[in-house]
């Protein structure tokens, strides 16, 4: 036995890039260097879009005007899991102070606060209550909503997947029966 052999080093090979041309038979060919250098331009911009849009929104995200969108008549609103005789069920609850007159711009953040709400709820969320606190009552508050929902396609489409959708309001606060109005449309 004699003492072991050191291999040589292997030596880098030239990896080999082939495309065919179809119109005279011809093999291009191309080393890994030459594809490389051929490359660079298009990642060079690459490269520089990302840059810039990463600039783009870090500057949005610390130097713009603080827009938070503020709903006046909002009181809460929280997406829940209830526990029901059959099966658990998700819903939404929202809770606004509505003294009359009741506008459309009113029932328009009410149906704002209603599609964020429900964009960032769970799936299987399929069931609203509204809640109203102050003069407006369930029927008022109901009508116009039908009203404004017959135009409003993300309302429409969020609403055909609720089993149940009601407004419910004590006008005259404690003295008087709660009023309830469903809120989908018939």
């Amino acid at each position: 036995m004699g003492a072991p052999q050191l291999q040589q080093p292997v030596s880098m090979k030239k990896m080999r890039r082939s495309a065919s041309n179809k119109k005279n038979n011809t093999k291009v060919t191309m080393d890994s260097c030459e594809f490389l250098a051929a490359s660079a331009p298009i990642a060079a911009v690459v490269v520089f879009l990302v840059l810039v849009m990463s600039s783009m929104i870090t500057y949005f995200l610390l130097f713009r005007k603080n827009k938070r969108v503020e709903y006046p008549h909002l009181a809460r609103v929280q997406t829940v899991r209830l526990e029901g005789e059959h099966e658990e069920v998700t819903a939404i609850l929202a809770n606004f102070n509505f003294d009359a007159p009741l506008t459309s711009e009113m029932v328009g953040e009410a149906i704002e606060v209603f599609n964020y709400q429900r964009t960032l709820s769970p799936a299987d969320t399929s069931m609203l209550l509204i809640t109203i606190v102050g003069s407006v009552t369930a029927q008022e508050f109901a009508q116009e909503w039908r009203k404004i929902g017959a135009t409003d396609e993300v309302l429409q489409a969020y609403l055909s997947q609720m089993q149940s959708a009601d407004v419910v309001s004590a006008p005259d606060g404690r003295t008087a029966e709660p009023e309830t109005a469903s809120l989908l449309v018939v």
